[in-house]
């Protein structure tokens, strides 16, 4: 039987198609997770793979889907050994439980733990934080916030300087300066608990209570 010659030109051209191919694909085929199908798409990236772990760095219009994970932002370093990620110009990162926004974001996706700086907000059921600074721990599912942090759940707005958020417990803790308003009543304190299945308040420490005008006189 002949054998048929290989053109080294042609040979070449499909090893540089496979090669791109496998380099540039937004699958992260031989990642390992649960949940969803991990993707990767943006503008341009880099992959780095050593023992099919993938050490990723994109830019532009970035969206990474990893395990219960979907994050946003403008460049993203992500590596699936350690599942270290950091996000900056961060668009958001959402989870089944909240979506968080920010500038930059550093965290650990097997841990669970991130730091969100700048301008930053978690949206839950009925529920807006908002602050400068949040470190969220999801094993503990406990969010605290510094810097000007406010909260808003139905009737209860109110302001502090720190806050932190169980939200296995169903409770906020604002501490420093605190004030706010419920459903018309004027309150502050250095301390207030809030229990947001009852949405019942708890002052401590120089605590308030102004009641609305309307209410309080006798006719």
């Amino acid at each position: 039987m002949p054998v048929r010659k290989i053109n080294r030109w042609a040979l070449i051209l499909f090893i540089l198609i496979l090669y791109l191919t496998y380099m540039i694909s937004p699958v992260v085929v031989r990642v390992y997770s649960e949940g969803r199908r991990p993707e990767l798409l943006a503008d341009t990236f880099t992959v780095d793979i050593e023992n099919y772990f993938y050490d990723i760095k994109a830019r532009g219009n970035v969206t990474l889907i990893y395990k219960d994970y979907t994050v946003t932002g403008d460049r993203l370093k992500f590596n699936t050994r350690t599942e270290d990620l950091e996000v900056y110009n961060l668009g958001k990162i959402s989870t089944p439980e909240y979506t968080l926004k920010g500038d930059t974001l550093k965290g650990n996706i097997n841990k669970g733990k991130f730091n969100i700086d700048g301008n930053i907000s978690l949206m839950g059921d009925n529920i807006l934080l908002t602050g400068n600074v949040i470190d969220l721990d999801r094993s503990k599912e406990v969010a605290v916030i510094t810097g000007k942090t406010s909260i808003e759940y139905k009737g209860i707005k109110a302001v502090s300087d720190k806050l932190t958020y169980n939200y296995r417990e169903e409770t906020v803790y604002l501490e420093g300066n605190v004030s706010g308003k419920q459903d018309g009543h004027e309150f502050s304190g250095n301390t207030l608990k809030i229990d947001l299945s009852r949405e019942q308040i708890i002052l401590s420490g120089n605590a308030s209570l102004l009641f609305p005008q309307d209410t309080g006189e006798d006719k």
